[in-house]
């Protein structure tokens, strides 16, 4: 899964808050080859996630609907990440700034 798939994915996931989609993705920038061997339950440590949110976090991640919801995105939806030379820089340097961001109209 490449990386901006993966931040789409985090984001459209349950469990996880937008500190622990941070988290990650400061790992990734820290393990640039590491997102082919990072498996939920390596997301759900570095995010930090407790064993009840790690569990909620594990089953929306690998669920057939999440498949479903981020596949229709793929196709339909206008979104831009944190990685694409589109994000504002000024945001990037916001506090917490979203990986994800979805355009309307």
């Amino acid at each position: 899964m490449d990386k901006r798939r993966l931040l789409l994915r985090l984001r459209l996931a349950r469990g996880i808050g937008i500190k622990g989609e941070s988290l990650i993705y400061q790992w990734l920038l820290a393990h640039p080859t590491g997102v082919k061997n990072l498996l939920p339950q390596d997301m759900a440590q570095i995010a930090h996630l407790n064993v009840t949110t790690a569990r909620k976090f594990y089953e929306s991640f690998t669920s057939q609907q999440l498949s479903d919801v981020v596949a229709r995105h793929l196709t339909e939806a206008n979104w831009f990440t944190i990685l694409d030379e589109a994000y504002p820089a000024q945001l990037k340097e916001s506090y917490l700034p979203p990986n994800v961001i979805f355009l309307s109209g």
